[in-house]
């Protein structure tokens, strides 16, 4: 009897060994299996900013070469406006930049017109033209106790070496007040006014660098 009961239990110990044994094995499989993941996941991780750190942005440039000088500009405006630079009372040629284009705007002012041009500096090829006539002091016809040659003659007082051909103006009325407005352009300055036609009393009087 005692015989059974020692074989008994020695089987129920070896029983209890394997599972023992076989959990073990299960667990350490287990562990391998997950170590392989987290490696990937960490590469992974690392490696998106450096892909993100090669994106670069370009900015555009203009161009600043120009083929065309500033004075090559002016003689193909004085070409195409037919007029001589020694009639003009100003002049002006400033560099510009249009959609990435490189340009030159060229004015000319005389007594009777004005002229705008925009010219290509790389091939000296006219994009823009436009033409103003300009309000002439012959063409006023006044009854204002100051005349339209004394109301050029007061304001000349203010430029020194601007003459009647400088002197562009017209007749206005404003809140039944008669004034005189214009402007003269001389030494590539523009003087604005603004006068009294029966007193002659300068009511505005500005200047600007064409």
């Amino acid at each position: 009897m005692k015989k059974k009961i020692i074989t008994a239990l020695l089987g129920t110990c070896l029983t209890l060994s394997l599972f023992t044994g076989c959990g073990g094995g299960s667990s350490s499989e287990n562990t391998a299996e997950n170590q392989p993941t987290t490696q990937t996941q960490t590469t992974q991780d690392t490696t998106t900013p450096a892909a993100q750190n090669t994106q670069q942005t370009t900015a555009p440039t203009q161009n600043t070469q120009a083929s065309v000088t500033e004075e090559d500009a002016k003689k193909t405006a004085l070409e195409k406006s037919q007029v001589a630079e020694a009639d003009t009372i100003g002049l002006t040629v400033k560099m510009d930049y249009d959609d990435g284009m490189q340009l030159y705007e060229v004015n000319i002012y005389t007594p009777e017109k004005d002229y705008e041009y925009e010219i290509n500096a790389s091939d000296g090829t006219i994009i823009k033209e436009d033409m103003e006539a300009t309000d002439q002091v012959a063409n006023i016809n006044s009854q204002t106790s100051i005349t339209p040659d004394e109301a050029v003659n007061i304001v000349l007082g203010k430029v020194s070496g601007a003459t009647e051909k400088n002197v562009r103006m017209k007749l206005e009325m404003d809140d039944g007040r008669s004034l005189y407005e214009g402007e003269v352009i001389y030494n590539n300055t523009s003087y604005e006014f603004e006068m009294d036609a029966e007193t002659g009393t300068i009511y505005e009087w500005s200047q600007e660098t064409l």
